[in-house]
């Protein structure tokens, strides 16, 4: 793949109106800003997702090769603990529940550049987990929400239909 599971997923997430994206500078284009791997001390209301090592799932045969999900950390962090749960539960709302109940995030095609990418579902995915303060000093909430995601690569042109583009 050309671009990382929390990449796609970001672009996922943008697309589906569930926060904002940032221009070159890494500036926030709206509210609830979504970045990858890389979390700015700014604004105070974010959501960041980051990769982590999935399980595996076994391998084929006769070549051996190793199948398995990758692992995603939704992280949102906020000033009021009210609005961070809210925001942290309206993802995983997004991405748990089938399309037949509203579900937005099962079978879909999301575009970066000209890279295309099928996000099949997600699974296991946890409950809402309140980490509390940021830090010790800290007035920022930090949420999460841990999961399994299914993305494969489809196609490097525009044949692909989009939930949404951009870099």
């Amino acid at each position: 793949m050309n671009h990382s599971p929390a990449q796609i997923v970001r672009r996922l997430l943008i697309g589906l109106g569930l926060g904002s994206d940032v221009d070159a500078g890494g500036q926030p284009e709206g509210e609830w800003p979504v970045y990858d791997n890389d979390e700015p001390d700014r604004p105070d209301n974010t959501v960041t997702l980051f990769d982590y090592d999935g399980p595996d799932e076994g391998s084929t045969q006769p070549d051996g090769e190793m199948q398995g999900l990758d692992a995603l950390q939704i992280r949102v962090r906020c000033k009021t603990k009210i609005a961070g749960w809210r925001k942290a539960y309206e993802i995983k709302q997004a991405i748990e529940k089938s399309p037949l109940v509203g579900g937005q995030a099962y079978n879909v095609n999301v575009g970066i550049e000209t890279t295309w990418y099928k996000i099949h579902c997600f699974s296991r995915i946890s409950n809402v987990i309140p980490l509390g303060k940021e830090t010790p000093t800290s007035t920022r909430k930090i949420f999460v929400v841990n999961c399994l995601v299914d993305v494969i690569m489809c196609c490097e042109d525009e044949d692909c239909q989009d939930v949404g583009t951009g870099s």
